[in-house]
């Protein structure tokens, strides 16, 4: 987390402290943070990025349940 409550300066640091405040700080409860993308191309590495993530996620869980079906 610390390197996301770095100062951005100017305008830019008061949104992001705006966006850090609106999800409750690093303690959330759906533990969500800001992130910062500039441009389609930011929003589809961010897509991706989430996709792999949840397919991770789903392997992990489904390793898990292998496990206490023996």
């Amino acid at each position: 987390w610390s390197n996301l409550l770095k100062d951005r300066g100017g305008a830019e640091a008061v949104r992001w402290r705006e966006s850090l405040a609106a999800i409750g700080g690093p303690n959330n409860a759906e533990r969500l943070w800001p992130v910062q993308a500039s441009g389609f191309s930011d929003l589809e590495a961010r897509l991706n990025q989430q996709e792999k993530t949840i397919i991770d996620d789903q392997q992990f869980l489904e390793s898990i349940r292998q496990l206490f079906r023996q």
